[in-house]
């Protein structure tokens, strides 16, 4: 996707920053470890901190067969660009159990790699937002261009990537300063209300960190 989202934000500043979600990573990062969801209205603000975001981005995986408007128009309205691959699903057996299981093939690890790599020599600071281990040797690269920060949870991020990235910004232990709110939602009960959109489309055995 190119272009810039019409909605966002720019907080005046000469520091230059790129945004970065991999948004199944912090989907099933907040659900498993708080029964929470990440706070997207919230989370540019945040990582700008008085800086000028040049670009954010969203990377989302989706079921075919799942709508995905609500959660899509959410990003979007809180000034993301959005791109999105639809799953595809093979099946394998267990070899001691005989036991046959759905897997996806489809993930946005490399093209997140690649719009880091595109965008690096026109920002400051890449804000990669992920735990996921499998970005370390992009961090260690794009530190030759510029600044690396890393925001994610505590408990589902990679060493490594905590080690060497510029900066490791834990979001679990985040609070709004002026509100007192943090960078979680509560996940509520199932009372047939959807009190937020969610990232469709997401396998429940994900791993949630992909830590190494």
């Amino acid at each position: 996707m190119d272009g810039k989202n019409a909605n966002i934000k720019d907080f005046n500043s000469a520091v230059r920053v790129g945004v970065f979600v991999d948004v199944q990573n912090m989907y099933y990062s907040a659900k498993n470890l708080f029964n929470s969801k990440l706070n997207y209205g919230k989370l540019l603000p945040f990582i700008a901190n008085g800086r000028t975001i040049v670009t954010a981005n969203a990377f989302i995986l989706s079921k075919t067969d799942i709508k995905t408007t609500d959660f899509t128009d959410m990003l979007y309205d809180n000034g993301f660009d959005l791109f999105k691959k639809f799953m595809e699903f093979k099946t394998r057996k267990n070899q001691v159990t005989g036991v046959e299981s759905q897997y996806n093939t489809v993930s946005w690890e490399i093209g997140i790699v690649l719009e880091m790599i595109k965008w690096a020599d026109k920002l400051d600071c890449i804000a990669l937002v992920s735990g996921n281990g499998n970005y370390i040797d992009a961090v260690r690269y794009m530190k030759n261009k510029c600044r690396v920060e890393v925001f994610s949870f505590e408990d589902s991020t990679a060493s490594l990537l905590k080690r060497d990235a510029s900066d490791f910004i834990a979001l679990d232990t985040v609070e709004d300063e002026d509100e007192g709110e943090s960078l979680l939602i509560p996940m509520k009960e199932n009372n047939g209300i959807k009190e937020t959109p969610d990232p469709e489309g997401a396998t429940e055995d994900e791993d949630i960190g992909n830590k190494k």
